[in-house]
């Protein structure tokens, strides 16, 4: 292994290495027991840490690895590493008061080769200068990663719509007006004006478009639960009441809509 990086927290060095094997694939990194334990306070690191491996052996083995790293006073010295997941299993474990904050430190360095990308050790660096094919399967690994990001990020936006609506239809406990149901699809991006809406919503089967139940759901809305109709009395004097039908849209039906009119499969 190589050294990666050196990153400073509360005054002290903390290095991490990089598997020359995996370097440009999964951008993982590694650090040693004695980096880790000195982070988290230990008066003995090494020890400290190879205790808390040992209780929980099963699951720490498969986050480590023993490997040979270069001895700042030369040559090469064993020595047990492990990588980011391995490095936040041992702070969930210990009890040190700081086992938050190491946490918290690891997870920034994570973030920082992720948003970079990746790094060139200078191992790394002669080696693409001699080897051009190295430079080519660095760039092929790195798009990958960009392609997997990118086809989750687009994911998350075609999701967008129907999440921002599912909440807006959770804290609603009642069914709603076309007209308002017209303005949550214009703050989704969807065009639609009251009058639009209503046309729509005739020329797609339903709402009636006789002049008898004109604007009322038909039987199509109401067996499938997406509209309602409210009936309001009116006494107007003199023993005149007259009696008005409103359509409105029930919580199913407003994510109904909102995933039709935004072309996206309803998955009801």
């Amino acid at each position: 292994m190589n050294l990666l990086m050196t990153r400073q927290f509360n005054g002290l060095q903390f290095d991490c290495y990089q598997d020359e094997q995996q370097q440009g694939s999964d951008n993982q990194f590694w650090a040693t027991r004695e980096q880790i334990g000195r982070l988290l306070g230990y008066s003995e690191p090494r020890i400290a840490i190879a205790k808390i491996h040992m209780r929980n052996k099963e699951r720490l083995d498969k986050f480590s690895r023993g490997t040979q790293i270069g001895n700042p006073s030369g040559g090469m010295q064993m020595t047990t590493v492990y990588n980011f997941k391995g490095l936040l299993e041992i702070c969930r474990y210990s009890q040190q008061p700081n086992a938050n904050a190491v946490m918290d430190f690891i997870w920034e360095i994570a973030d920082e080769i992720r948003t970079k990308g990746m790094f060139i050790t200078p191992a790394k660096m002669q080696e693409i200068m001699q080897n051009p094919d190295v430079w080519i399967n660095v760039l092929q690994a790195l798009k990958a990663e960009q392609q997997k990001v990118k086809a989750l990020t687009e994911q998350a936006e075609a999701d967008k719509p129907k999440i921002v609506f599912a909440e807006s239809v959770e804290t609603s406990e009642n069914s709603i007006l076309i007209r308002e149901l017209a303005k949550l699809l214009r703050q989704n991006g969807c065009p639609f004006g009251q009058n639009r809406l209503f046309q729509e919503l005739r020329e797609r089967g339903y709402l009636m478009k006789c002049s008898t139940d004109y604007n009322m759901p038909t039987q199509k809305s109401m067996e499938l639960g997406l509209m309602e109709i409210r009936v309001t009395s009116i006494n107007r004097g003199e023993g005149e009441i007259r009696t008005y039908r409103t359509p409105k849209i029930t919580g199913k039906g407003q994510i109904f809509f909102i995933n039709l009119f935004l072309g996206k499969k309803n998955n009801d």
